[in-house]
């Protein structure tokens, strides 16, 4: 345990010196396309700190305030992140417009550089330390290329024409816009009550087959990844007990959880009857 948070607080302080490298980089050089890149590192670890935040919320089990668990509340993290890549994005709109003219020191390179060779070891030691850890690392190796980026830019700027730098400093604002909205664009679908594309077919065929009953109904909406609920409507012979009836709904209840869907099936009578029952 004392290892894994020894790694954790190497990967915050790694991350937290490239950041300020590069920020103190571009504003001492005049560097807007590096100023942007480090504030897309500092952007990144605000998001990975309040993802840390909300995360646990998903393990809270039902209370009386929430039946089914508290998973949605984990896209609390989601919601930081575009808040904080939000503010980022204005305030890198800010510096491109105000900053339209001007020069780009010879130095700036060498802070991107700088800032480069701190910030890859944490994206490394996350990766290998795992969990929430595992997906900042994922994610920030997009930070390489922002550098990348920055790295050409400010040379570019520094050797030929501070447009150049201008020109970077606009692409990386791309970049963190296209997050934005593929972030908002995932946060919606999992906020809509998705249905997993065929599942409820696959269900549906598996208790008719199985149980030999006839399936009116399947609704399954996804609550968290890999956390289903659902409500089936099923038909059995009007002739059973109630004993038997709980004991098909049952079976059905627990094929559907073989497919990770925790369902609710309500009976109702089918005056025709169905062999095999």
């Amino acid at each position: 345990m004392e290892s894994r948070r020894a790694v954790v607080a190497a990967v915050v302080a790694a991350a937290v010196s490239g950041a300020l490298v590069k920020i103190i980089g571009g504003i001492l050089s005049g560097s807007v396309a590096l100023l942007v890149d480090g504030l897309t590192c500092v952007g990144n670890l605000a998001a990975l700190a309040g993802s840390l935040a909300f995360e646990r919320y998903r393990w809270v089990p039902p209370d009386a305030d929430h039946h089914y668990g508290h998973y949605r509340l984990a896209l609390g993290g989601t919601i930081v992140v575009l808040v904080v890549y939000s503010f980022i994005a204005g305030f890198s709109l800010h510096e491109i417009v105000a900053h339209a003219e001007g020069s780009v020191g010879l130095h700036a390179p060498l802070y991107a550089v700088a800032g480069m060779a701190l910030y890859i070891p944490a994206i490394v030691l996350a990766g290998r330390i795992g969990g929430p850890l595992r997906a900042y690392a994922a994610f920030t190796w997009s930070e390489v290329l922002e550098g990348a980026v920055s790295l050409a830019a400010s040379a570019g700027g520094a050797l030929v024409s501070y447009i150049i730098d201008r020109v970077g400093a606009a692409v990386i604002l791309a970049f963190i816009l296209y997050e934005i909205i593929d972030t908002s664009r995932d946060l919606i679908i999992k906020m809509s009550d998705v249905a997993p594309e065929g599942l409820g077919d696959v269900i549906r065929r598996e208790v008719e087959s199985r149980l030999g009953v006839r399936v009116d109904q399947v609704r399954v909406r996804v609550v968290d990844d890999g956390v289903a609920y659902g409500d089936m409507v099923i038909r059995v012979p009007s002739t059973l007990t109630v004993r038997q009836a709980h004991a098909i709904a049952t079976l059905a209840e627990r094929l559907a959880l073989n497919h990770g869907v925790r369902m609710v099936v309500h009976i109702e009578p089918d005056e025709g009857g169905k062999d095999g029952v």
